[in-house]
């Protein structure tokens, strides 16, 4: 791709940014892909009038919606399993920050009674805090390890129940943006070939016309 984006004429983006405004890109950085696909289509299709550009701007849209939509679908399982990892790190955070209000509750009922003595008093705040850090290092030891988690090997059948309505949904979508893309192809050439078949008719027309006769003036 990155030949073909560096080959492309940059005219023919800037002919149809004027025309038609800027493309429906998703991503800012995809601008170079979706001028090499605009290229690309006007060099097979070579020069076109008004309504041509126009079915070629809808011809380049569809397939940079294609290629993008292609992209996000093998993205959907690394994509869910983040999500499920990040669900497992909210829980592990609540987990812990509920144990540790429990510690404290226990450890405030003891250090603020009057009747307990001070020694009582004193040994439960540093139990209370031993077991506060305690959880605190076991819960980032295991979000730590929820985080390297994010990079390994995704397990595709634990994950198969959240990611396939994901993927039908794209597909369902890919497919009807295959679908525009090939009846605009068939208006396309539908178009240029009627308009090749009219001109070629004018031109005959225009051939086969015989000069009138000038009558002689005596």
């Amino acid at each position: 791709m990155s030949n073909v984006v560096s080959r492309h004429n940059a005219n023919i983006p800037a002919e149809f940014k004027e025309l038609f405004g800027p493309p429906p890109l998703h991503n800012p950085e995809d601008e170079k892909i979706y001028d090499a696909i605009l290229c690309g289509i006007a060099r097979d299709f070579g020069p076109l009038d008004t309504i041509g550009r126009i079915l070629l701007r809808d011809l380049a849209d569809y397939v940079y919606e294609i290629q993008w939509l292609r992209r996000l679908r093998n993205k959907l399982m690394r994509e869910v399993h983040k999500q499920r990892l990040a669900r497992k790190s909210e829980e592990l955070v609540t987990d812990a920050q509920n144990r540790i209000s429990f510690v404290r509750i226990e450890r405030d009922s003891i250090t603020k009674d009057p009747k307990r003595p001070e020694t009582e008093k004193t040994a439960a705040a540093k139990h209370a805090e031993s077991e506060i850090n305690q959880i605190q290092t076991e819960a980032r030891k295991k979000l730590e390890e929820l985080e390297k988690a994010e990079d390994e090997e995704i397990d595709e059948a634990a994950l198969f129940r959240d990611w396939i309505p994901l993927y039908n949904t794209v597909q369902t979508q890919l497919t009807l943006v295959e679908g525009k893309f090939r009846s605009t192809v068939q208006l396309l050439d539908e178009y240029l070939q009627g308009l090749g078949q009219r001109l070629h008719k004018v031109l005959e027309k225009t051939i086969d016309v015989k000069p009138e006769n000038s009558s002689s003036v005596d």
